[in-house]
């Protein structure tokens, strides 16, 4: 008969799994990142969060499992932490699973990278694009012609992309 320290591992093997496509999922974000394929990033967007769900579906058999044990864990799925379930567990059940721990969190700090990257991607293309504007929407104001002030308006730089009429 499986136990719950049995369930607990195969619960942890299967975050990896999980952990692993939302690695994919990054990858592939960055991909269309860079292509600026917006339709497909929301398609992404709506995988990373059918794969956080599942994650927290598995934190939720995880804790019930450590329930049955009568291991009292006052966590839940917000603040639940596999080391703390690691801390619970008798001391031949944590060795025994201290090995899928490690993997778990190689994953997660993979993951975690992956999409900082991405967001510190996102954060310079985004600057990128707003200076860029700025550039466009100066383009027909005063210049100055000096270190010391401004001239007045030039008369024949207006912003033809601002002030043009529909």
């Amino acid at each position: 008969m499986e136990t719950p320290v049995d369930r607990i591992e195969k619960s942890f093997h299967r975050k990896i799994l999980l952990y692993q496509d939302l690695l994919e999922v990054l990858k592939q974000e960055r991909k269309n990142i860079m292509a600026s394929d917006v339709d497909s990033l929301w398609q992404l967007s709506n995988s990373k969060q059918e794969i956080a769900a599942k994650i927290e579906e598995i934190r939720k058999e995880i804790l019930n499992a450590l329930s049955e044990t009568a291991v009292d864990h006052d966590m839940d799925i917000t603040s639940f932490r596999s080391s703390r379930v690691l801390s619970l567990l008798p001391g031949d059940a944590a060795d025994r699973l201290r090995g899928v721990h490690v993997s778990l969190n190689i994953i997660k700090d993979e993951v975690q990278t992956m999409a900082g990257e991405n967001r510190n991607f996102i954060e310079e293309y985004l600057k990128i694009l707003d200076d860029l504007i700025g550039v466009i929407a100066n383009a027909g104001q005063n210049q100055p012609t000096s270190d010391y002030g401004w001239q007045g308006p030039e008369k024949s730089k207006a912003n033809l992309l601002l002030h043009k009429e529909v």
